[in-house]
């Protein structure tokens, strides 16, 4: 890593190059002139094609591949719409071995500001640094006995002490004692890293819900001064679409923020299938009245299947073709 330069983490898997990539788009559109990010992408089976989608999103900045599999974790039950992809995090620390600090970022994810000041934040003592998810705070309390609960889609890792402490092989040694957790990987963080956590501003990782004035009671009864709460949300630094994504919801919360950066990044042509539209919504139920809901399950999982084995036969040709 070049002295000054910020190191951003993403992890994708072929259904999360688009957000990815416009992502880093906002991120490279909102950086000051005098800060310097290096992209580090941990790379579960993503095709030529989707890797040059992110080299080119980074307009120049320095842009690395880890590939990274998942075989490790075939034996895990998704529990949500987190794939187990979502289980890198836990090996961060141990593969970048040569960084003593390095700010994680979920795919699903605008970033509005410039993000050194977040970067700079002191976690010496601390192995993250990482926003109250003020949804699930108390219910998680009651359930995980922790005393408090942060959201894992940004995370300010402190690599060096979690190497120093041998975490990676305590948090993989909870998510294999404790099966039932809902969370794929959140809630084995809390667990782990209890007692060490810096929390910091929900500006750092603001739900896209919080747009909504219904939910700013979350964040009073954490933050308490209702008219900085107000005011956070009229420009958070960094948006994260947890739930219903953008890219799939035409008028999901939020979502305008999320199509701007879209029509700005290398992935503007490509068109987008919203599942709220009249006509989708139609489509759908006359689908489930045909199928039944088991069947239109099964079918839109085939689907998707037969989708990823296309891509995967275009790549193998051109890479015949190349070198024919």
């Amino acid at each position: 890593m070049r002295t000054g330069t910020i190191p951003l983490v993403f992890i994708t898997d072929q259904n999360y190059v688009l957000p990815t990539a416009v992502a880093i788009t906002s991120v490279v559109k909102n950086k000051k002139t005098t800060t310097s990010y290096e992209f580090i992408i941990f790379a579960t089976a993503l095709s030529e094609n989707d890797k040059r989608k992110l080299v080119a999103s980074a307009s120049g900045l320095p842009l690395r591949f880890i590939d990274f599999g998942t075989q490790k974790y075939q034996n895990i039950v998704c529990k949500t719409h987190v794939s187990v992809a979502a289980l890198c995090k836990f090996e961060i620390a141990n593969i970048l071995s040569s960084y003593d600090k390095v700010l994680y970022l979920d795919g699903d994810i605008i970033v509005q500001d410039d993000l050194s000041d977040l970067f700079n934040t002191n976690i010496e003592d601390y192995y993250v640094g990482a926003v109250k998810d003020a949804y699930v705070l108390e219910e998680k309390k009651q359930t995980l006995g922790v005393d408090g609960y942060f959201n894992s889609g940004v995370m300010l890792l402190n690599c060096a002490k979690i190497r120093h402490d041998k975490m990676a092989e305590k948090l993989w040694n909870l998510k294999c004692l404790k099966r039932d957790l809902l969370f794929m990987d959140q809630d084995v963080f809390n667990l782990a890293f209890a007692g060490k956590v810096k929390y910091l501003d929900f500006r750092y990782n603001f739900m896209a819900a919080y747009f909504r004035k219904k939910y700013h009671a979350f964040l009073t009864d954490i933050y308490a001064d209702e008219s900085y709460v107000n005011k956070q949300c009229l420009h958070p630094a960094i948006i994260h679409y947890t739930g219903k994504n953008p890219w799939q919801y035409y008028h999901r919360i939020g979502a305008e923020i999320w199509r701007r950066y879209f029509e700005m990044s290398v992935c503007a042509n490509q068109k987008l299938y919203y599942r709220d539209t009249w006509m989708a919504k139609v489509k759908k139920a006359f689908l489930i009245c045909l199928y039944g809901k088991r069947q239109y399950k099964l079918k839109q999982n085939q689907k998707l299947a037969f989708r990823l084995t296309l891509f995967w036969i275009s790549d193998c040709l051109q890479f015949c073709f190349a070198f024919s």
